[in-house]
């Protein structure tokens, strides 16, 4: 309208605009790319904080159990020395050391332990197969890596929770326990 009976001549080729088409096609892949590599590493930032989550919250809970599995190791402990207190009694007054008491009781403790350590170990091997399958190919290698560690530290920490127990029962007076338990005779 402004340029009357006017002819429009394209002076550049046709390879030019698809070159700046190519171009611009490049910018815009290359820009989904970033983004795309920008969330992936958002992703794995937050599995991973996820991950750290997670085990803080199962360190956390392990040792609540623990703690309360010691509370509990002790006053059994507790219970089954003062139900034998006449028998510590007697070995006493015969002459037995109190070291030889406290060894006694501490290896029972050991042994309480050790045994406990290898049945729940045993019992996790045979539960493996159907904890897989339930928790979806979790796989439970781990467990063959904490043999070593369950096998001495659960009868370390039944020694450790045994201890005052086992010590306040070695080092009783025989002659308070003989007569504590001629009273009750009576």
């Amino acid at each position: 309208a402004i340029l009357p009976g006017t002819k429009v001549i394209e002076t550049e080729s046709k390879a030019l605009a698809r070159a700046e088409a190519r171009n611009k096609a490049k910018k815009l892949s290359q820009s989904a790319i970033a983004s795309k590599k920008s969330e992936a590493s958002k992703l794995r930032a937050d599995r991973e904080r996820l991950r750290l989550e997670d085990e803080q919250k199962y360190t956390a809970l392990l040792t609540v159990v623990i703690l309360v599995s010691m509370a509990w190791i002790a006053f059994l402990a507790f219970s089954n020395s003062r139900d034998r207190q006449s028998e510590i009694g007697i070995l006493r007054a015969m002459g037995i050391s109190t070291g030889s008491i406290l060894g006694t009781l501490m290896g029972r403790a050991f042994l309480v332990g050790f045994t406990g350590a290898g049945l729940t170990l045993l019992l996790a091997f045979l539960l493996s197969d159907p904890l897989k399958d339930s928790l979806h190919g979790f796989e439970l290698r781990s467990l063959q890596y904490g043999i070593p560690i369950v096998l001495v530290s659960v009868p370390v920490l039944s020694c450790a929770a045994s201890w005052l127990p086992a010590l306040q029962a070695a080092n009783r007076d025989p002659a308070t326990i003989c007569r504590d338990e001629h009273h009750a005779q009576q």
